[in-house]
């Protein structure tokens, strides 16, 4: 069972490491954190915003922690991180593989100094762990709560009805109730601005390809139950490259009004299960669950020496939005000790139908990019074809299984369903598949629920269906 990041509000460690160590290094965390509150990049990223976000983990942490190897000690990265620790005068452990390592002579001059762990003098992991409890008096402010860890390590977190598991909780169901809305707006205190958001976060969504502040949101809890709230004082535009405007947005249209503060419900989120394997299941949302653009600009950019297209969804935003902003919105720690990392596969056949392989351009598309490995993702187009999953193998044909309406959340967001035809209700929704023809069109799934259709990356009225993996036995066996 892979380790998943601590995402709270207690203090926790920053775990530096090469993901060249992982098969080593992962098992180690895992042992970690039955005793401590453990942050660590768990995917491998590139871009000025994660940079920032991972700075960002680091200038939080209490305690920050360096796994010293060949491969890491070679990583810019890590070698960034463990400067800046050094800068932010965090309290450091290096933490060598090998006890015979060589040192570089200028790192032993400037983080030499540092306490130190060698866990190749251990017979287990749970002895150097229990080593640096007895060294580290500063590891107890990291501490898990005991409540708190009671909770994580024997509590299922899902229900199952035949072919249906509820797991998870999102904003869905608009809160209408006019008392609630009142006990809600008096909690959440003054609306925000762009110049003074108070509780309020930014959504820091685009107008015109600028990121602005202009779509807030807060996470309440009101008697036991918890809430979100939105507020926009500007549109959001279809696209992420055009201006604002009542016209240019579905928001008025789905009856979302500037100015004034809606409230959504958290609640369980429902999934069809669509194949079991080796203990674990392969979930797909019952809904459109929210509306996102795949990726922001239409412009080509320069990642790590190569070029990026826009329908790269190794590297798109929609990809960063499931797997941190859903995955920590929706699910709690307990929760996403049972989504089980996968890989998924982002080659030409799986941008085709599943049994028309080569039907586009004779199988060939010079936009698919690398498998990534994610907790959460889009279906490809050949997922969305599959008939062992329930779906029709005919990309062309309205397929009932196909169609999906949206919550109220996602319509708040500007999710699109078209009123003038039959299927007025279902929603159209991304899949992760580029089209062949275009580095900045995406494949996704129309009203009707054919999986031919269209849409150019920026494009903000699309649903996001995700789907994930569930670890269906006891995340400990």
């Amino acid at each position: 069972m892979n380790p998943v990041a601590y995402e709270g509000n207690r203090p926790y460690i920053f775990l530096s490491y090469s993901h060249e160590d992982s098969a080593y290094v992962l098992p180690f965390i895992h042992v970690l954190q039955t005793k401590y509150n453990v942050w660590f990049d768990e995917y491998i990223q590139y871009g000025a915003e994660w940079a920032e976000y991972v700075a960002e983990k680091l200038a939080g942490c209490a305690v920050f922690f360096f796994i010293i190897t060949p491969n890491s000690l070679a990583s810019d990265n890590c070698m960034d991180e463990i400067a800046y620790a050094r800068d932010l005068k965090k309290f450091s452990v290096n933490i060598y593989k090998n006890s015979d390592i060589v040192l570089p002579r200028a790192f032993q001059m400037r983080y030499g100094r540092y306490q130190m762990c060698k866990l190749d003098r251990f017979a287990t992991f749970e002895e150097a762990v229990a080593d640096l409890a007895y060294k580290c008096a500063e590891l107890r402010e990291v501490g898990l709560d005991e409540e708190e860890a009671c909770k994580e390590w024997h509590e299922i977190p899902y229900r199952r009805e035949g072919g249906s598991v509820w797991f998870g909780h999102y904003p869905q169901e608009a809160v209408l109730d006019a008392h609630t809305v009142a006990a809600l707006n008096e909690l959440a205190g003054d609306v925000p601005t762009a110049q003074k958001s108070g509780r309020w976060t930014s959504y820091r969504y685009y107008i015109k390809g600028k990121c602005l502040d202009y779509m807030w949101y807060i996470d309440l809890e009101w008697q036991g139950t918890r809430y979100r709230g939105v507020y926009f004082d500007a549109y959001r535009p279809s696209h992420a490259t055009i201006d604002s405007a009542p016209n240019t947005s579905n928001q008025d249209e789905n009856g979302y009004l500037l100015h004034t503060a809606y409230w959504f419900r958290y609640s369980p989120i429902r999934w069809r299960v669509l194949c079991e394997k080796e203990g674990n299941a392969l979930l797909f949302c019952e809904t459109a669950i929210d509306s996102q653009d795949f990726y922001h600009s239409t412009a080509i950019r320069q990642i790590a020496d190569r070029e990026v297209y826009p329908n790269n969804y190794a590297h798109s935003t929609i990809r960063r939005w499931l797997n941190e902003d859903f995955l920590q919105a929706a699910f709690d720690r307990n929760e996403r000790r049972y989504l089980v990392p996968a890989t998924v596969a982002n080659d030409p056949a799986s941008t085709n139908p599943a049994m028309q392989p080569a039907m586009w351009n004779e199988g060939a598309n010079p936009f698919a990019c690398e498998d990534t490995t994610d907790r959460v993702f889009l279906l490809s187009e050949a997922e969305a074809t599959r008939p062992e999953y329930g779906f029709s193998a005919d990309c062309t044909l309205a397929d009932p299984a196909r169609r999906r309406g949206c919550t109220d959340y996602g319509r708040s967001q500007g999710c699109y369903t078209n009123p003038s035809t039959e299927y007025f209700g279902s929603y159209s929704w991304w899949l992760r598949s580029p089209m062949f023809f275009s580095n900045n069109f995406m494949h996704g799934v129309s009203y009707g629920g054919n999986s031919d259709g269209d849409s150019v990356v920026p494009d903000t009225r699309r649903g996001i269906v995700p789907a994930l993996w569930l670890r269906t036995t006891n995340a400990d066996d």
